[in-house]
């Protein structure tokens, strides 16, 4: 692949940062080239005493999924000192992930607003490059705590629950016999590869489909993270 052809790759960003902010954050991304923007609301799952120590005053919080070219959201790097600590004032975290297909009217308008963007000479702000995953852990409402327990027990730090409802389910159920509740909150956990599996591995045996949490399991690259 050619250095223009890795530029104008599309790359998928999830924001996570205090509640309110979304929009702010929505407004410093636009400017900047990253577009198409989805808001969902979430929950920190750090305990109060954490909350207290990193100086947030709200569990709640703004998840913001984006679309870019790896031009523009490498120049991100550029502005996060610059701009984006006026946003956020409190600890965040954005996550670069790599998509394998867009819709080619959405690539093409992405890829010729990102043109004349200069990149950074360096990323050192990224705090890892092809070394850690985003656990997303669907489980039955009610579970997430619990399951959050065994997850730190395994290494995992921290998350961010967002409420969801599972479709298409049915089939599912009629060749395995178990019925799955549709009402499901969705644990979102950056963490690195070295305990990646553990995590999953510990989640999947105390909480799996089986279970009355009803865990259900995946895990994406992250091409880089920074906090913000």
């Amino acid at each position: 692949m050619s250095q223009s052809d890795d530029n104008n790759r599309i790359e998928l960003l999830i924001t996570i940062l205090e509640r309110g902010k979304g929009r702010k954050l929505v407004q410093f991304l636009d400017k900047h080239k990253v577009y198409f923007h989805l808001e969902f609301s979430g929950v920190g799952t750090a305990t109060s005493e954490m909350l207290d120590v990193l100086g947030l005053n709200t569990k709640e919080k703004d998840v913001i999924i984006s679309l870019g070219t790896r031009k523009a959201v490498r120049g991100l790097t550029n502005a996060i000192d610059a701009g984006l600590w006026e946003i956020s004032r409190s600890r965040g975290l954005m996550m670069q992930l790599r998509l394998t297909a867009v819709n080619n009217l959405i690539s093409t308008a992405l890829i010729e607003s990102a043109e004349g963007i200069i990149l950074p000479e360096n990323e050192e702000k990224m705090i890892n490059e092809f070394d850690h995953s985003l656990l997303l852990i669907a489980v039955k409402q009610g579970y997430t705590d619990v399951v959050m327990q065994t997850a730190r027990k395994a290494g995992a730090t921290g998350g961010t629950v967002i409420r969801s409802r599972m479709m298409g389910a049915e089939q599912f159920e009629d060749n395995y016999g178990i019925k799955i509740d549709p009402e499901k909150e969705i644990i979102a956990i950056l963490a690195p590869n070295s305990t990646r599996d553990a995590i999953l591995n510990e989640v999947n045996t105390e909480h799996g489909i089986r279970t009355p949490a009803q865990a259900i399991l995946c895990a994406l690259p992250v091409d880089k993270a920074f906090k913000i």
